[in-house]
């Protein structure tokens, strides 16, 4: 049930449009995130660090190949870490790896 934000009059909640006064209501839009539709596009872990510094030295390195890098530690406030991920999509998962083994990254 939800109620009519204009008259407050309960409706069924699969309404469209009030059955009191006829205000419609707001469609939900839905923002997909595009990685839980295309896998090719899900995050998948290129390597593991023990501190943020090593880790961002790899994304440097991957994002002057042109590759986009998330390392999700970044943003956590916790520390120390028990170990720091660098993630790439998993389309650009063979480069990244070969970068990581050309560069001699463990």
């Amino acid at each position: 049930m939800k109620d009519c934000p204009e008259c407050g009059r309960v409706n069924e909640e699969n309404a469209s449009v009030c059955i009191q006064c006829g205000k419609e209501f707001p469609t939900e839009s839905k923002v997909v995130d595009p990685s839980l539709e295309d896998p090719a596009e899900a995050l998948v872990v290129v390597a593991k660090f023990a501190n943020l510094a090593d880790a961002n030295l790899l994304k440097t390195r991957l994002e002057a190949e042109g590759i986009e890098v998330e390392v999700p530690e970044e943003f956590t406030p916790q520390f120390p870490f028990e170990h720091v991920t660098v993630r790439v999509a998993a389309k650009d998962l063979e480069a990244a790896e070969k970068i990581v083994a050309d560069s001699g990254t463990p």
